[in-house]
Parts: structure tokens; C-alpha cells; sequence
């Protein structure tokens, strides 16, 4: 926190890790003509998305990936505005049918 002050206040901008990653990610898995929204989801956003979709809490998915409610809250509202989810149930539908989860567990 003290780097990123010292930096704003010299005049420089100060990008978080973390804004760094999830711009990064989008670049590397942007779209090319053709693919399918599934194809364009970030590790992260699949990873939200497969734990959403089975019914975890925004807290659940935080804790399981080790990253903050409100980074989890982004990439739902990422995930539902750029894939048009609204509940659980859209989530849940979307990542079966896009093979994210799998209809059947083995044992």
C-alpha cells in the first residue's frame, strides 16, 4: 500500500496485482470470431462460475479460491452481464451445458 502512495503521489499510476492478472487474463483468452462465450471465460471466471453454478455463497467461493467477496461479486456480475445469467439456476444450467460441471459425479 505504501508503494502504490508514494507512487500516486510522485505523479505515476499504481496498477494492483490483481487489476494486472484480470486484465492480463482477458487479453490472453480475448475472442476471435467464432468462439462461443464459454470459450472467452478467464480460468477465474470458469473457476466462479462452476462453484456458482453448484450452489456456493459468494463467501463459499472466497474462501475456496483465496480471494476477496467482492472479486468473487465481479466476476459474477462479469459472468451474468456478458452471458446473460441472473440466478443460480441460469449459473447452474449454463455451466452443464457448457460441460463446466458435470451432469453426473462418478464415485
Amino acid at each position: 500500500m505504501k508503494i502504490a502512495i508514494r507512487e500516486v503521489m510522485k505523479g505515476h499510476h499504481h496498477v494492483s496485482p490483481l487489476v494486472t492478472r484480470n486484465a492480463l487474463e482477458l487479453l490472453i483468452y480475448s475472442a476471435t470470431p467464432g468462439d462461443k462465450p464459454s470459450d472467452r471465460l478467464t480460468p477465474r471466471q470458469r473457476e466462479v462460475l462452476q462453484l456458482a453454478a453448484e450452489g456456493r455463497s459468494r463467501k463459499e467461493i472466497a474462501s475456496i479460491l483465496n480471494i476477496a467477496t467482492k472479486t468473487v461479486e465481479f466476476h459474477k456480475a462479469t459472468l451474468a452481464r456478458e452471458l446473460d445469467l441472473h440466478s443460480v439456476a441460469d449459473f447452474t444450467r449454463y455451466a452443464i451445458e457448457h460441460r463446466i460441471i458435470p451432469t453426473e459425479r462418478s464415485s
